[in-house]
């Protein structure tokens, strides 16, 4: 390792040769270390880096991996997997190489977060994350196997989705006598959109002649970015009862000056806040803003209000399946009741016989 100190700054530099992955041997310098370890540990990494071998350093891969990630996925997406890595898989596994992650490490890992105060959906997402990360090295960096192979993924896909039937989101609508929150949470209700869909509308993705609403970018709370839809298909146009465009036209009419986003007059907590407030007032379930949107998919799911297809469409599902997955629940309370009325069919035709 070719470390040195500046005796100028007393600052630590590293110069080095090392062979790229052409096999061609070069030289390179980095000073202003503040010790000489960090000097020795950027040597190190800048070489794992330099070769595709799985003895880079798991650090390295991280970095390569997340530069990849930045490119091809979402930013959002981008941000959410880099602070599982970050925060929760780099810390324990501190500098050790790929190549030296075995089974049982992970198995050491798994113990090691589930005694963590994390919930169980989280350690599944982890847990996912991470074995992505060590699929990339096995593609591009000669790993032999992911050891998520032997070990599996731990934790708990996120629990049922929680939502109000109709009649329960009737009562809790006409109770509320603010116009701004009356008509967000109507528009969640019946359109099915997310809330950062609707807080990213401005007033020209209303048509009102035609009753419909367009959908093309969403507002990010976290990085308070507007940004494009979730998926590709989350770019649609939804059509609108027009009772409920009406309402929300007046409310536009109503405001002195309009203003360019104007759903977010007021914060999300702030939303939460008050739909946990009506939600007591009418002696509902508390529910988050994100449920009125389940609530409207198993509203139209139960009343058989349109084809799985079309759902999938207004909700800005890139698949049928998706909406499948997330609304099984209905899916199979709709089969209990399907097996009842063959049930009764059945009972009949028997009475029917004994005539």
């Amino acid at each position: 390792m070719a470390v040195y100190q500046d005796k100028d700054n007393r600052s630590w530099f590293c110069k080095f040769r090392y062979k790229d992955w052409t096999g061609k041997t070069r030289m390179t310098t980095k000073r202003g270390f503040a010790r000489k370890k960090d000097a020795l540990q950027y040597e190190m990494d800048f070489k794992n880096r330099s070769q595709e071998t799985s003895d880079i350093t798991l650090s390295a891969l991280a970095e390569k991996y997340l530069a990849d990630y930045k490119v091809n996925r979402k930013y959002t997406s981008y941000v959410t997997v880099k602070a599982r890595i970050q925060c929760h898989i780099l810390p324990y596994f501190g500098d050790a190489k790929v190549s030296d992650i075995t089974p049982m490490r992970i198995k050491d890992w798994q113990n090691h977060i589930k005694a963590s105060n994390v919930s169980s959906s989280l350690i599944r997402s982890i847990n996912v994350s991470f074995s992505a990360m060590l699929n990339f090295a096995v593609k591009y960096y000669n790993l032999a196997q992911n050891p998520f192979v032997k070990t599996g993924k731990i934790g708990k896909i996120a629990k049922r989705v929680e939502f109000w039937e109709l009649e329960d989101y009737m009562e809790v609508s006409s109770s509320i006598d603010k116009p701004d929150y009356k008509v967000p949470f109507d528009l969640l209700f019946w359109s099915g959109m997310r809330i950062g869909e609707l807080l990213a509308l401005k007033a020209e993705d209303f048509d009102f002649d035609n009753n419909t609403i367009s959908i093309t970018k969403t507002y990010n709370t976290g990085l308070k970015m507007i940004l494009s839809p979730k998926t590709a298909s989350g770019n649609r146009v939804i059509s609108m009862p027009e009772a409920i465009m009406e309402e929300t036209k007046e409310y536009f009419t109503s405001m002195y000056d309009l203003p360019e986003y104007p759903f977010r007059l007021h914060r999300i907590f702030t939303y939460r806040d008050w739909l946990k407030r009506y939600a007591e007032k009418n002696g509902k379930k508390v529910i988050h803003l994100h449920d009125l949107r389940h609530s409207h998919a198993t509203y139209l799911i139960k009343h058989a209000v349109a084809s799985l297809p079309a759902i999938a469409k207004r909700l800005g599902h890139s698949s049928p399946v998706i909406t499948l997955q997330t609304y099984a629940h209905v899916y199979s309370d709709s089969d209990t009741i399907i097996a009842n009325k063959i049930d009764d069919f059945l009972e009949t035709w028997s009475k029917r016989g004994q005539d």
